[in-house]
């Protein structure tokens, strides 16, 4: 048994006994970073097992579509934490561990709530005495 039978056996197995479909997405592309198939073993596993590699191709496509987007959503958040920390220390000073800390875990609603009351805020109070509705924890 060569290492295309390997994967493709493991893609078979993880479709057998996994029903949901984000997990399976998950597991396949695990699978597919693991074995890291050489493109000639690639295009052997498209040629010995046709409809499966049409299947997983699609899973693959989607768990890496789902990482990219969650990539920019986090990058995208720890961006706006980076500014609002930045501009609020500006304004006040260096910031206490507790609110550095308390920035960097916001979800993107809190860092925004927050960078609008940072407008019209006198203290540091104004900015953060309540919690947006969405605090990323």
């Amino acid at each position: 048994m060569d290492r295309v039978d390997v994967f493709a056996r493991a893609a078979h197995g993880l479709r057998a006994l996994e029903p949901d479909g984000a997990k399976l997405a998950k597991y396949i592309q695990f699978i597919d970073i693991y074995a890291a198939l050489t493109d000639k073993e690639y295009e052997g596993y498209r040629r010995r097992y046709p409809e499966e590699s049409r299947t997983m191709a699609g899973m693959i496509q989607r768990a890496r579509d789902e990482g990219m987007r969650a990539g920019r959503d986090e990058g995208k958040r720890q961006g706006l934490a980076e500014v609002l920390e930045q501009q609020v220390a500006h304004r006040s000073g260096p910031l206490s561990p507790a609110v550095s800390d308390r920035l960097h875990r916001a979800s993107v609603a809190a860092l925004q709530a927050w960078a609008g009351r940072l407008l019209d805020a006198r203290t540091l109070d104004d900015v953060f005495d309540q919690d947006p509705p969405e605090l990323g924890r």
